[in-house]
């Protein structure tokens, strides 16, 4: 999501990694705090590919970096 964890405030990227406006909270590109005042993660939405390749996400199903893992959490993308 791009909610920061700390506060919600909506993160953007900005040189290569997401940054919250509202109190300077830092992330990389997958989540991960990498800068408070956050602590936790941000969460990552359902994701799928349906069966004419389209990239499903599911804003109803929510993880937590404990979970990112899970497959309902991440698709693998060609390169």
């Amino acid at each position: 999501t791009a909610a920061c964890s700390h506060k919600g405030g909506v993160v953007k990227l900005v040189d290569g990694d997401l940054r919250c406006p509202n109190h300077g909270a830092r992330f990389d590109v997958s989540g991960k705090v990498t800068k408070g005042p956050a602590s936790e993660a941000l969460e990552h939405l359902g994701i799928s590919v349906n069966g004419q390749g389209h990239v499903i996400v599911d804003t109803g199903k929510r993880f937590g970096e404990s979970k990112w893992e899970d497959p309902a959490a991440w698709v693998k993308v060609a390169k």
